[in-house]
């Protein structure tokens, strides 16, 4: 392993990742450093390294990702994404025939787990960032008053931390009768994660953003039942009121009466789990979907490179003046700043 040094300028990282690829000579580069990957392709493909095959790929269904392809989508061999929607939407920007559907690799027991109980308490959880821009995580706090006025017997843990967990958490102190039923972990270990999530009945997201979140994915298949909002990514997984719930954004009292159900109907919640665990084996189980990576990995290696564009910047002040490139440098040593 090799870790590079850090640095503000994109062109400085570009170059870094493009001499450990030079010294490594992988069969494929994935997607890293945003911007520099990209750049690195670009450099290597025009001083004639062809051998190695460049995979970005996209997490997340939002505008910014999609417009980065219109400018970087040439360097790519091909662009894996986690959903069928964005993989139509992709297509909008780059050859569909190098849009590649990729499959999280998922732990799956072998049997979905009994989450049968002899108390009434219905155990609720979220995993990820405490951030409301994307995650709305604020919402939750009208979300738990609504379960107080239900009278539904709830235990619910904030697996995550992030920048708006002090508001979250003055917000629970401020408006709920009984807050010492919420818990916060922060940040804690993998391990721990899989031991919260194993013991929830319901997960639940409240997110305006996301692609297929790997934390639902995990939930699922350990038995959580979700309780989520219905954007693409999430349609493609759940069947509502099958293995699980789709809510509107910006609802946090749908998503109170949902879990309400679930409470009241151990049975249905119990079916429920053991649908959400099935459906997340049968695509996302670790061997399935490492499999199809490989079978992906194998077609770029025997696929043609890509040739991307050349890009022409126009000069910048101090080359329209004709300063050397070796003066430049130094001045810009001496001075300790960009010349533009």
């Amino acid at each position: 392993m090799e870790i590079l040094p850090i640095s503000y300028s994109w062109q400085r990282v570009a170059k870094e990742v493009a001499g450990a690829v030079q010294r490594y000579m992988p069969d494929v580069l994935i997607g890293c450093s945003m911007a520099a990957a990209p750049l690195a392709v670009r450099l290597l493909r025009h001083s004639g390294n062809r051998k190695t095959r460049y995979l970005d790929i996209v997490h997340v269904d939002i505008p910014s990702e999609y417009v980065r392809f219109r400018q970087d989508g040439d360097v790519c061999d091909a662009v894996g994404v986690v959903s069928d929607a964005m993989r139509s939407r992709m297509s909008e920007v780059v050859d569909s025939r190098r849009i590649k559907r990729l499959y999280y690799p998922v732990p799956c027991p072998e049997n979905p787990l009994d989450k049968r109980r002899n108390d009434s308490v219905v155990r609720i959880g979220y995993v990820g960032r405490l951030w409301h821009s994307e995650k709305r995580i604020l919402d939750f706090i009208p979300l738990l008053k609504e379960l107080e006025r239900l009278e539904v017997p709830y235990e619910f843990v904030f697996i995550g931390d992030g920048p708006d967990r002090g508001e979250l958490e003055g917000g629970v102190r401020r408006e709920l009768s009984a807050p010492d039923a919420i818990r916060f972990t922060g940040w804690i270990s993998p391990e721990r994660v899989n031991e919260e999530v194993a013991n929830l009945d319901i997960l639940v997201m409240l997110s305006e953003v996301e692609g297929q979140p790997i934390a639902l994915l995990e939930a699922m298949a350990l038995g959580a039942v979700p309780v989520v909002t219905s954007l693409p990514g999430m349609q493609e997984l759940i069947t509502d009121g099958v293995n699980g719930f789709l809510l509107p954004i910006g609802a946090p009292a749908v998503a109170a009466r949902r879990i309400e159900c679930l409470a009241n109907d151990p049975a249905r919640r119990a079916e429920m789990s053991r649908e959400a665990s099935k459906r997340v084996a049968s695509i996302h189980a670790t061997p399935k979907a490492t499999a199809h990576l490989a079978t992906i990995m194998t077609e770029l290696t025997e696929a043609t490179p890509v040739t991307p564009r050349e890009l022409k910047y126009p000069p910048g002040r101090p080359s329209g003046w004709h300063v050397p490139v070796v003066a430049q440098s130094a001045i810009r040593r001496l001075w300790g700043r960009e010349l533009y």
